[in-house]
């Protein structure tokens, strides 16, 4: 059953204007996303997370705090601040910033709850109709 061709427009021009298909659209073609996308399975990433783990874990605070109120020269000559200055670096890297960035964004929350959903297949498949040939000539005829 065809639907008539105003409500095919209006269908499509509300599902553009929509506030969800916007902020998809926009994260989908961002350097962000293909950033955060080449980031999620590297070293990189891995080692940061294991480091934060071991920088976060109360034997390393308690030697930190230890180390570091009479004697802060021994602990910058230790492993344990070798390792804390790689985290530092790691965290500072704009590859991990905009890792964590799109990680905590609500446009990726969007973007990820909206992905393979039945709701972007229709309106992907609406568009491809009203864009077509057949449909264009359905209208002038």
């Amino acid at each position: 059953m065809l639907i008539p061709l105003n409500t095919d427009r209006k269908r499509i021009y509300f599902a553009e204007k929509s506030k969800p298909i916007r902020q998809y659209y926009a994260v989908r073609n961002s350097v962000e996303l293909k950033e955060y996308q080449s980031t999620e399975g590297s070293d990189a990433l891995a080692r940061y997370y294991q480091l934060e783990k071991f920088i976060q874990s109360p034997e390393f605070l308690e030697v930190k705090r230890i180390m570091a109120k009479p004697a802060a020269e021994k602990f910058r000559a230790s492993e344990l601040y070798k390792t804390f200055a790689q985290y530092q670096e790691l965290t500072k890297s704009s590859r991990i910033a905009t890792y964590l960035d799109m990680l905590n964004s609500k446009f990726y929350a969007g973007y990820k709850a909206l992905s393979n959903t039945q709701k972007l297949v229709d309106f992907e498949l609406l568009k491809k109709i009203v864009g077509s040939v057949d449909f264009e000539s359905r209208r002038t005829a």
